[in-house]
């Protein structure tokens, strides 16, 4: 429940995220403009998002834009809570929807890994293409690219984007399921390693992880400096891995050094058979995915 807590925290926080539009009645003819493209493609929560928000007569003029545009079904399957926060309030359904607008024109032949685009909203959505050939927009995987316009293009998300307002160590710090490994993060120093420039991927263990260690073996950690920095660093890999780049058998190098193994089953993603229980929530400078156990230590670090 810790976890889940948080999960809807960072949404109330960060904001939450539009309603999208069918594959189906994908063509193009010259001259539509992004707006006109959305008709065509029966994008009619986008249209009316957009019009809500005011936001649809900025991308009828002449201009170089970009829309990250989610599909109806992405919306469709999205957490009753997200959708009811997000509608609710308009200055969020305001922010969401300039996220999703860069501003600029940019094709995905374009496409770099962790590429950073500027949006409408300040906030720059993060590009991510993974050698599995997967491609994800602030962690929601493209599903299709290059829907020209006039005044620019259209890309096609599984899912909505949610804007990331904060780095890793700030979503720590405001969030209590997670004040040891914040308290942690502070003692070594690496709160200002995760504080940076980054990117970083962070599997975090909240205090309900901490909670089911043997009596008082996080304190014996806590005591040896170079031990709770080994272990804070078994739970961070460098760069920015959303599950899209996660296959079953998959494995990634912690800056501990330790190689994690990956395990997709029913959905379900495992870290050296640990499930993540939240997974995928974007930070300025990487990805956070919250954890209910901690990943052990070496047995000479125990």
């Amino acid at each position: 429940m810790e976890i889940l807590a948080f999960g809807i925290f960072l949404v109330a926080v960060q904001s939450s995220v539009t309603r999208g539009f069918l594959l189906e009645n994908i063509f193009n003819e010259a001259g539509e403009t992004i707006i006109d493209v959305l008709e065509s493609m029966g994008a009619t929560t986008t249209q009316n998002m957009l019009r809500i928000t005011g936001l649809n007569k900025e991308l009828t003029r002449p201009g170089t834009y970009t829309l990250f545009a989610p599909t109806n079904l992405a919306f469709d399957t999205m957490p009753f809570y997200f959708w009811m926060f997000y509608m609710s309030n308009q200055t969020q359904r305001t922010e969401v929807m300039k996220y999703h607008i860069a501003t600029k024109s940019i094709n995905s032949a374009e496409f770099k890994n962790d590429q950073e685009i500027p949006t409408q909203l300040g906030i720059p959505i993060r590009i991510n293409k993974y050698a599995n050939g997967k491609v994800t927009a602030s962690g929601s995987p493209v599903a299709l690219t290059d829907k020209p316009a006039s005044n620019g293009v259209v890309h096609i998300l599984a899912k909505a984007m949610l804007p990331p307002h904060f780095t890793l160590t700030r979503a720590l710090e405001i969030c209590p399921a997670f004040s040891k490994v914040r308290a942690a993060l502070k003692f070594t120093g690496l709160s200002s390693t995760l504080n940076g420039e980054g990117p970083w991927t962070l599997f975090a263990p909240s205090d309900k992880a901490i909670a089911a260690l043997a009596p008082g073996l996080w304190e014996k950690w806590m005591s040896d400096k170079n031990v709770i920095t080994g272990i804070l660093l078994n739970h961070v890999v460098k760069g920015t891995y959303y599950t899209a780049a996660f296959d079953n058998g998959s494995t990634w190098k912690t800056m501990s050094g330790r190689t994690l193994t990956i395990t997709v089953t029913n959905g379900k993603y495992m870290v050296d058979d640990i499930e993540m229980k939240f997974i995928d929530i974007p930070m300025r400078n990487g990805v956070l995915h919250a954890m209910d156990t901690v990943i052990p230590p070496p047995a000479r670090s125990a």
